[in-house]
């Protein structure tokens, strides 16, 4: 088995896993993921990019961390544009609207004040499944490597995960790991 089909499979298997659960789980365990992330790290004048969740995905619930960010941080969400498959940001202030884009990716509608990646303090970066080394599984279409690749490299990258991680998750040069990964029992960090 190659690397790339392997990482298909782990995907597939961490995909089928994350929508065996019911959305009182999801809603429960993303409650918990938010408390300890912010008794982790107390972020204060930060500038923050975090994913907005994909209801249909089943994916770690972050409105309630980005509302609770903005108190003290300004807050970016991304934009994906599937052309180049790039990422801009944009600043988010409780109030504003998000609309589905055609994937049916939350977006913000009000896109007046875009922050440049290099700029970035914290990236609340989505995951499929990550290992214990940091080194993370998204969808496989490299929005988020590409974004990390012209972040600073002092960037503090977390990652957010209703499971515990695996030991292993094949990797290339290109990919970027967490420094931190924030799961049911714990922060788990990667820094060396």
């Amino acid at each position: 088995m190659n690397w790339e089909t392997e990482k298909q499979a782990i995907r597939d298997t961490a995909l089928q896993q994350r929508m065996g659960l019911s959305y009182a789980e999801i809603q429960q365990i993303s409650l918990v993921l938010k408390d300890r992330m912010l008794k982790s790290f107390h972020f204060q004048g930060l500038k923050v990019s975090c994913f907005v969740n994909i209801p249909s995905k089943k994916e770690v619930n972050t409105i309630d961390i980005i509302h609770a960010l903005c108190d003290e941080n300004q807050v970016y969400l991304p934009v994906c544009n599937f052309s180049d498959s790039s990422l801009s940001h944009w600043l988010f202030e409780p109030g504003d609207l998000l609309i589905e884009n055609r994937y049916g990716i939350p977006e913000p509608k009000n896109q007046h004040i875009s922050l440049s990646a290099n700029l970035f303090d914290v990236v609340i970066v989505p995951l499929l499944a990550v290992d214990k080394k940091g080194n993370r599984i998204g969808y496989g279409k490299g929005f988020y490597d590409r974004f990390l690749s012209l972040c600073n490299p002092n960037v503090i990258k977390i990652g957010l995960n209703f499971f515990e991680p695996m030991d292993c998750i094949p990797c290339e040069a290109r990919d970027i790991p967490l420094d931190y990964l924030i799961s049911p029992s714990t922060c788990h960090s990667f820094k060396n």
